[in-house]
């Protein structure tokens, strides 16, 4: 018991370092690449990582303090989908991931988060936690397609949740051919133009 409390302190205090760490590594200014991913959710880096195997260049934007949304939050496909075997693909390697631990057994979320951040780093995929679009002025566009985003800095909140204005605004800026929004809000979507309900 007090082994598995020391390994899940450990994770903890890796991850909320790399986080610090991804924050203070942005005096870039600008940053382009082949695709921007808004949103490193499962899907956000299964698409990642579809386009990175692909030999385009990716950069993934997620707001919150990890990689993985829901399935690094916890989420199992062992546990929660009733036909396993009808799932393949790089969304069965996230979470086959899970379960690869030395000595067998299933992983806490934390381990989830970190196999999921190696999977992404592995695949040489650079990402920013801990940054968001607030408003269309940070989407710039040219007629209807997306040219750049502005990023503003915006930590999480002690409760784990957004703040409601950024401490930062037009941090850095990214330049892609083609950007992707795998957010569960569909911000992007939104502040360029598209049509919602």
């Amino acid at each position: 018991m007090k082994s598995s409390m020391k390994k899940s302190a450990f994770l903890f205090v890796l991850l909320f370092t790399a986080s610090l760490h991804a924050a203070e590594r942005l005096n870039v200014g600008m940053v382009e690449a082949d695709v921007c991913v808004y949103g490193g959710t499962a899907s956000g880096v299964t698409a990642g990582l579809a386009a990175a195997r692909r030999g385009k260049s990716v950069i993934i934007v997620e707001p919150f303090r990890h990689l993985g949304g829901m399935h690094g939050g916890g989420i199992r496909i062992q546990q929660d989908c009733l036909y396993l075997n009808d799932i393949g693909g790089i969304a069965r390697e996230l979470h086959d991931a899970d379960y690869a631990l030395p000595g067998g057994g299933s992983a806490n979320q934390w381990q989830a988060r970190l196999m999921i951040r190696k999977k992404v780093e592995d695949a040489g995929i650079r990402f920013f936690t801990q940054h968001r679009l607030d408003s269309k002025d940070d989407v710039v566009m040219d007629g209807t397609t997306i040219r750049m985003i502005h990023l503003n800095h915006a930590p999480i909140m002690e409760e784990g949740v957004p703040a409601p204005e950024p401490t930062k605004r037009k941090v850095f800026s990214i330049k892609a051919k083609v950007f992707i929004d795998a957010s569960y809000e569909g911000d992007l979507m939104a502040f360029a133009g598209c049509e919602y309900m």
